[in-house]
């Protein structure tokens, strides 16, 4: 068992997530809190917890989604969260995140960021926007 897991439901019509004869995707999310052995001959999977096991469950700490493949692209910014109180807007484009080059920062490691620092972590991003460069600051905390 987890305790307070943060899920999604989807309700798409097409895809994989459409697909009635699979009954969820728990992700890795859920499976990187465990060891697993698989048991192929009785069709079972054993999960140990690991030292993961109690990580608190996040979703966003900075309240940004960005392009997977071009993680300077700003897609969105979720209302009342530390990117949105910080003035970022999407179509943003983010040049450093803490003094290194955007373009050392891969989507998982952005995601690591945002869902695995610690809140109250203050985070300076260099932004451009309609050809304007300035720093905003991020105080981390959970949104949900």
């Amino acid at each position: 068992s987890l305790k307070a897991p943060i899920v999604a439901l989807s309700a798409t019509k097409s895809g994989a997530f459409a697909d009635e004869s699979a009954a969820g995707n728990v992700g890795q999310g859920f499976l990187s809190r465990f060891d697993l052995t698989f048991d192929y001959r009785a069709q079972v999977i054993h999960l140990e917890p690991n030292g993961d096991h109690d990580r608190p469950d996040r979703w966003s700490m900075t309240g940004l989604r960005c392009d997977a493949t071009d993680v300077s692209r700003v897609l969105e910014v979720y209302p009342e969260s530390p990117a949105s109180e910080a003035g970022l807007k999407a179509g943003d484009r983010l040049l450093a995140i803490e003094d290194e080059d955007i373009a050392r920062w891969s989507g998982a490691r952005l995601r690591d960021l945002s869902q695995h620092a610690e809140p109250g972590r203050k985070v300076i991003l260099k932004v451009q926007r309609d050809g304007k460069t300035w720093t905003a600051q991020l105080v981390l905390r959970d949104l949900l």
